[in-house]
C-alpha cells in the first residue's frame, strides 16, 4: 500500500496516477453510475 495516496494529494503534486488508482476510480465511476441508474423511475 506504499503507493496508495490521499485523495487530491496527486493533484497537487503533479503526480501521474498509479495503475491501481486509474482501476479504483473505474470501479467508483461504474458504481456511481450504476447507483444513478437504479435511481431513476
Amino acid at each position: 500500500m506504499e503507493n496508495t495516496r490521499i485523495a487530491g494529494q496527486a493533484q497537487e503534486i503533479g503526480a501521474p496516477l498509479t495503475d491501481a488508482e486509474k482501476e479504483q476510480a473505474r470501479y467508483a465511476l461504474a458504481e456511481l453510475a450504476r447507483s444513478e441508474r437504479d435511481r431513476t423511475p
